[in-house]
């Protein structure tokens, strides 16, 4: 059987899931498996401290997770170099620890915020949270998830 990925929200997943539970349960019964077990959630948390296999060599050098998508894990380096790799060429070094005044914020929260943890400010609001992670839906169309860090409200 060929597999075919696709990208759904949490909430698109659900919704999905709960119409095919609806059917009869044999003919559907390993694609609702495949839904409910498939996980796409990154393990680590943009802002970790990492160190990775640059260019999958074997030779490892530190830096921080800058951003997650479709597997992939994108990596800048304290050298100032970046890549894209996936889990089994990172190890976690350490995680930050919330402080007691950590930012926090809402769904629907507007929000003015670093786009991939740079220096200039996108508007835009919070519509998901999952951890110490917040989606933000940018005013221009983009999207990304990024942590309080690089989050002000406006």
């Amino acid at each position: 059987m060929d597999k075919v990925k696709i990208m759904l929200t949490v909430e698109e997943l659900s919704d999905l899931v709960a119409i095919l539970e609806t059917l009869p349960y044999g003919k559907v019964k390993h694609i609702i498996e495949a839904l409910k077990t498939e996980n796409d959630t990154p393990e680590l948390d943009i802002g970790d401290k990492v160190r990775a296999r640059w260019l999958k060599s074997s030779t490892w050098y530190n830096g921080k997770i800058g951003d997650y998508k479709d597997g992939q894990y994108f990596i800048k380096y304290d050298d100032g170099d970046e890549e894209w790799t996936t889990i089994e060429y990172i190890e976690l070094l350490n995680r930050p620890g919330k402080s007691s005044d950590e930012k926090s914020f809402s769904l629907g929260d507007r929000i003015k915020a670093r786009w991939k943890g740079g220096s200039t400010f996108y508007n835009g609001k919070i519509a998901k949270i999952k951890g110490s992670q917040y989606f933000i839906k940018y005013d221009d169309g983009d999207e990304e998830w990024t942590t309080a860090e690089f989050i002000e409200l406006i």
